[in-house]
């Protein structure tokens, strides 16, 4: 008895997902659905921030696949802080117009956050 309830439900539940699914694609506008984010990559190679790098690296090609599903789309730059973060970041700020700011080392926390 108890085993009929989630094979009964089960094919339920999946087409309400899709159902749902169909709904947003429909309604989202693909010019409205993009988020552009920039790294503002370490000056000097440590362990630290080659993990932070290859973190935000990993997830922004995650949500990029899953923003596809919905009609949008996410855009990853970089840029070298080099001697200085700010200018790195105010370049990708003006050139790539990007929404999103990280700083691949805490060393420019502060510096950023003042951009910010």
């Amino acid at each position: 008895m108890y085993g009929r309830r989630p094979n009964f439900f089960a094919p339920l539940a999946a087409l309400s997902c899709v159902a749902v699914v169909s709904a947003v694609a429909q309604t989202s506008s693909p010019a409205t659905g993009s988020l552009r984010i920039g790294l503002i990559t370490a000056a000097r190679a440590n362990s630290e921030a080659a993990s932070i790098e290859r973190g935000v690296m990993l997830g922004a090609a995650e949500a990029k696949q899953t923003a596809g599903l919905f009609g949008g789309d996410v855009e990853l730059y970089d840029a070298s802080a080099g001697r200085d973060p700010i200018a790195g970041a105010s370049g990708l700020i003006s050139q790539r117009q990007i929404q999103v700011l990280i700083g691949a080392s805490a060393e420019y926390a502060d510096a950023l956050s003042r951009l910010a």
